[in-house]
């Protein structure tokens, strides 16, 4: 919202003589969508030295787990000599995986996607919800909402994003298409929508995605109740308010 600019004026009582002055410029005003807290994404799928660490163990990795015994086959770079040289047998050090994820949100502002205004702004505050906790979970983040795209978003920005977002005539295709192309290492890509698109249109904007990517589609529909499907491959999640929204990402990402 523009705001500004702050002005004074003075004049005299007959209104013969005017004087105004402009104190500052135009400025933008944000009002940032509605948000409601999430529990952590989780890891991601691409292995990094730097990401978060999983449960799945790892014989080469920086997150120490545990000595186990020695089996053919193990690496001898990771025998613990001084503990082995203690129980007088061999031990390896047992590590962790340590993960990272690239999420991808791409919020469709196809005014043809959305039964009205209200499932748009639900959209909007859903995928807000969603960056701000993968931005809070340290994990990279691009962030597509019409024809504004941020890559490597951070949290004022990811909001600020949201907030200028507004229905116009994109495609859901192009976008996606276009979310591929700045975010070429994503490992999870969500595109929020509405309930005006087919399945087709879905399945066609997730191959711009490689095979390894998981490509997750997030419905607004206040006229069906929230829950979960998979049809090819392709997760799609319908949210009927946003409410629903932590317990439908809980049983999404687990």
């Amino acid at each position: 919202m523009p705001v500004g600019p702050a002005t004074t004026v003075r004049g005299d009582p007959l209104g013969l003589l005017r004087r105004t002055v402009s104190w500052t410029d135009v400025i933008e005003l944000f009002v940032h969508p509605v948000t409601v807290p999430l529990e952590p994404l989780g890891a991601g799928l691409l292995r990094d030295l730097e990401g978060q660490t999983t449960n799945d163990l790892s014989m080469s990795d920086l997150a120490f787990h545990a000595l186990r015994d020695y089996s053919p086959g193990d690496d001898r770079r990771y025998i613990h000599w001084r503990s082995s040289a203690k129980a007088g047998k061999f031990l390896v050090r047992q590590f962790l995986d340590t993960r990272r994820s690239h999420f991808a949100t791409i919020i469709d502002s196809d005014r043809r996607s959305y039964a009205d205004a209200d499932d748009y702004e639900t959209a909007i505050s859903a995928g807000a919800s969603i960056a701000v906790r993968a931005v809070l979970d340290e994990q990279d983040l691009t962030v597509l909402a019409g024809a504004h795209a941020v890559p490597s978003a951070s949290g004022q920005r990811v909001l600020d994003t949201f907030a200028r977002a507004e229905l116009a005539d994109h495609g859901l295709n192009d976008l996606a298409a276009r979310a591929a192309r700045i975010a070429p290492d994503t490992s999870v890509a969500l595109i929020i929508t509405g309930s005006l698109v087919p399945f087709r249109e879905l399945q066609h904007a997730s191959t711009h995605f490689p095979p390894e990517v998981r490509v997750i589609a997030l419905k607004i529909d206040s006229m069906r109740p929230t829950g979960i499907s998979s049809h090819g491959g392709l997760t799609v999640l319908n949210l009927q308010t946003l409410a629903e929204l932590p317990a439908l990402m809980a049983g999404t990402m687990a």
